[in-house]
């Protein structure tokens, strides 16, 4: 047991030294990502296929990220995150309409 206590101690003492907190952290991240809208919405009973009848198409959407980090206990860390989101697309409902609107949808 005395061996055991030893090594673990020794183990220990050796990963003290890697653990520490950031003095400032900085970064920024870009990407992308993909959307594609399917499915039906309905309401009253009035449905629409949002990919048949309106003719949505997948769009890429930008996403970037900044951020800064610190050490300054009372103060909280900063985080800016943009997303820009865009779908658009255009299509008939027909003559029943759909919750009140009927003809061309854009």
């Amino acid at each position: 047991m005395r061996k055991l206590m030893i090594a673990a101690g020794s183990a220990l003492a050796f990963t003290t030294p890697l653990a520490q907190a950031d003095i400032v952290g900085l970064g920024a991240a870009v990407s992308y990502w993909d959307s594609d809208l399917s499915g039906e919405a309905g309401t009253n009973g009035d449905i629409v296929n949002v990919n048949n009848q309106l003719n949505l198409d997948s769009d890429t959407n930008a996403n970037a990220t900044l951020y800064f980090e610190h050490p300054v206990p009372l103060l909280p860390n900063v985080r800016l995150n943009y997303t820009l989101v865009e779908q658009s697309g255009e299509g008939d409902v027909g003559l029943a309409g759909f919750d009140g609107v009927r003809g061309q949808v854009r």
